[in-house]
């Protein structure tokens, strides 16, 4: 099993468009449906388990970017 967190995201993009939103009462969730042409996501991470026998951890900043 593996377990990890992340924290302290910036999230930036552009050219939003909500397509619908829906909230759960019961389990106090909620869903929001965007298109989302471009998006950048930066932030920190930390991973620690195992994956069969092999141990896995690791930390650190990570970056993403995406486009359609």
């Amino acid at each position: 099993m593996v377990s990890g967190q992340c924290c302290c995201f910036i999230v930036s993009s552009c050219d939003k468009l909500v397509r619908g939103v829906t909230f759960d009462h019961k389990n106090l969730t909620f869903f929001i449906d965007v298109d989302i042409p471009h998006i950048y996501i930066e932030g920190n991470y930390l991973v620690e388990g195992k994956i069969f026998f092999a141990p896995i951890r690791g930390s650190g900043s990570f970056h993403v970017k995406l486009s359609k």
